[in-house]
């Protein structure tokens, strides 16, 4: 691949999918400084590496791109530094945030309940509700079984639901 036309495809890639990056990994870590940072290095990932994605799996590039995403995710939440300083998700942290501004202010404690959630959880919820992947797409994305997902979706329900986010 010519380095133009790997600039631009990466360009676009970029385009289209760095907001909802960047939501997931907020939705992961709750800080945003540390969601700005996660994106920025998932997509160093990506471009290291868009020369050897061939679509395994038939997954697809926005799934390859998450999984990235969540991965790196995981690499923060692994911090021992992340895990001290970790913030709490207040309504003033996305109420002054400018990449939330068509979330409205009533779903401010349903976000603040999510964000709560254990990770399994939340990842499956955020990625099922929010981004609209299929069962099918979140399980190639995670590397569980479809089952796996439905039972983790289930349990994210229910403690939203009993309040024990």
């Amino acid at each position: 691949m010519a380095d133009k036309e790997r600039e631009m495809q990466f360009d676009k890639l970029m385009e289209t999918y760095q907001n909802d990056v960047l939501r997931l990994c907020y939705g992961m870590l709750n800080n945003m400084t540390d969601a700005e940072d996660a994106l920025q290095d998932t997509f160093v990932k990506v471009w290291k590496s868009m020369h050897r994605y061939q679509g395994k799996n038939s997954s697809s590039i926005y799934t390859w791109i998450y999984r990235i995403a969540i991965n790196t995710c995981k690499d923060y939440l692994r911090l021992r530094y992340f895990k001290r300083k970790k913030d709490s998700v207040t309504e003033d942290s996305i109420a002054n945030d400018e990449k939330f501004a068509d979330v409205s202010f009533q779903y401010y404690e349903l976000w603040m309940d999510i964000a709560r959630l254990p990770e399994k959880n939340k990842v499956v919820l955020l990625l099922y509700h929010y981004h609209h992947m299929s069962i099918t797409n979140i399980a190639r994305t995670l590397r569980i079984s479809q089952p796996a997902v439905s039972k983790r979706l289930h349990k994210a329900y229910l403690l939203l639901k009993e309040g024990n986010a």
